[in-house]
């Protein structure tokens, strides 16, 4: 637990839970220069501590349980952190009565003294993580094809046929075809395959390879990763409960939404490559044949580049998917 550099400045933990019980807002100032003052909002659940605006503001951005505000009342204008609770107002207090000290007592500027104190004290604290930018790249391909499928095969079958969220081996599993998604940012149509069986058929399905190429887009164009969950949600409607239940298990929070800036558009048409005795695919079979003790090869990662290998007729036929 932080502790305060002087306690007798600050109002007992009690008085601060009393208002919290009473769902009564308080604003509590803290006597010292510059002004600093404690905010309570018991609606929100959170306890914040305010200073007068100064030349930067507190960087908090990356904490899930923070978050930085401008208020301004007859007063003037404050920088405010404010803290989520969840069972924790006195480590929180603590936290936040160590700031005002910093400030008010050493002389540090509040963004520099709430930064110090975060340092000192993150175990209340989750820091905010966006998907990693392959990650993202990958989900973004599987939304597009998503939607492609709802306007072809219903907004049910599609989110059914989504499987890749669930771990299964293939990203969609439809009635007649299995159907890997391969997204890539690069000018070549070179993608990752990520496991020796990503790319074997299950059973008599035949399984295809849809290769999807990304290009960065200008502001009035494409969509960022939130837009393109936002146009399925209201795509899926009443399927959205399942489809939101799949994000969760790709760790895409709609809290962290802000974290993800970049903006994406086709670069070309997605193309299909049958996975037959024909693609140059890595599969245990193969190894198996031309390796030997291949069974000791226990995992493998490698980049396949499709640019130039003629790509296989659509399996839904002469429209798009």
């Amino acid at each position: 637990m932080t502790t305060p550099a002087d306690s007798s400045r600050h109002v007992p933990v009690g008085l601060i839970e009393d208002y919290l019980v009473s769902g009564l807002d308080g604003v509590i100032g803290v006597a010292g220069s510059p002004a600093g003052r404690l905010v309570i909002d018991p609606h929100h659940g959170t306890l914040a501590v305010q200073f007068q605006a100064g030349d930067r503001a507190p960087d908090v951005v990356e904490f899930e349980n923070l978050s930085f505000d401008v208020i301004t009342d007859e007063r003037g204008t404050w920088h405010q952190v404010a803290v989520r609770l969840d069972d924790n107002l006195d480590e929180v207090y603590a936290l936040l009565c160590a700031v005002l000290d910093r400030v008010q007592l050493a002389g540090e500027a509040f963004a520099e003294a709430m930064e110090e104190a975060l340092d000192s004290l993150t175990g209340i604290l989750a820091v905010r993580h966006a998907l990693t930018r392959e990650k993202q790249v990958g989900l973004f391909g599987e939304l597009w094809v998503l939607l492609a499928l709802a306007e072809r095969i219903g907004c049910g079958d599609a989110v059914s046929a989504w499987r890749g969220p669930l771990g299964e081996e293939h990203d969609f599993g439809l009635a007649a075809l299995d159907l890997e998604v391969k997204t890539t940012l690069s000018e070549r149509r070179a993608h990752w395959i990520s496991t020796i069986t990503q790319l074997v058929p299950t059973g008599d399905r035949p399984l295809y390879l849809l290769s999807v190429q990304l290009t960065g887009a200008a502001v009035n164009a494409g969509y960022t990763l939130p837009n393109l969950v936002a146009l399925a949600r209201e795509k899926l409607a009443v399927h959205v409960g399942r489809f939101d239940a799949a994000l969760a298990h790709l760790a895409y929070r709609d809290r962290d939404s802000d974290l993800y800036h970049s903006r994406w558009t086709l670069r070309t048409t997605p193309t299909f490559y049958e996975v037959d005795s024909r693609f140059p695919a890595v599969t245990e079979e193969r190894l198996d044949a031309v390796v030997p003790s291949a069974e000791r090869i226990t995992d493998l990662r490698y980049r396949l580049d499709l640019t130039g290998l003629a790509p296989s007729p659509s399996p839904f036929g002469v429209e798009e998917l």
